[in-house]
């Protein structure tokens, strides 16, 4: 048997966790869980050694101010500066840790420079692993995030062609 991956959910209803749970140990994954994102946050930052980390939407909106708090608590005189590839969950994120004043990097996935193991072997670990080394070898680019309405408009026009072509 290969090596089994392990993974941290993060939920704090209780039902919801037990139903991940079983069905994660099931196709035979490790599985730690935490009830609440604080201490979610604190097992990943503390070296867990966890392969993934699942947590539940309600929690994820809160996690950079969970993630500002726990920085400044225990690294008070540190600089901090987040990098994230862009995706599916636009740029909220991004102005989240600008409002409370962490720098913040989106970046383009297909721009950031990748040893050939790295493109064989993609998982989260590899991908932050190399982020890091990326963001202090100041070799990462920025993409252009635009403003909250222009995105908004964005959104918008994507709604309106999608209904125009179902329709008409």
């Amino acid at each position: 048997m290969g090596l089994r991956m392990k993974i941290l959910l993060v939920e704090d209803d209780m039902r919801i966790a037990h139903f991940i749970i079983k069905g994660l140990k099931q196709e035979d994954f490790v599985v730690e869980h935490s009830t609440d994102a604080e201490t979610g946050l604190y097992l990943i930052v503390e070296g867990g050694g966890y392969d993934l980390a699942i947590i539940t939407p309600c929690y994820s909106v809160g996690i950079p101010n969970i993630l500002y708090n726990f920085l400044n608590k225990n690294y008070p005189h540190a600089n901090f500066f987040v990098v994230y590839e862009t995706g599916r969950f636009g740029f909220w994120i991004y102005r989240e840790f600008q409002k409370l004043g962490i720098k913040c990097m989106v970046v383009n996935p297909a721009d950031i420079p990748s040893t050939h193991k790295e493109k064989d072997k993609k998982s989260d670990k590899i991908d932050s692993h190399k982020l890091a080394r990326e963001l202090e070898n100041n070799n990462l680019r920025p993409i252009f995030v635009p403003s909250e309405e222009a995105w908004a408009l964005k959104v918008s026009c994507q709604i309106i062609f999608n209904l125009y072509q179902k329709y008409y």
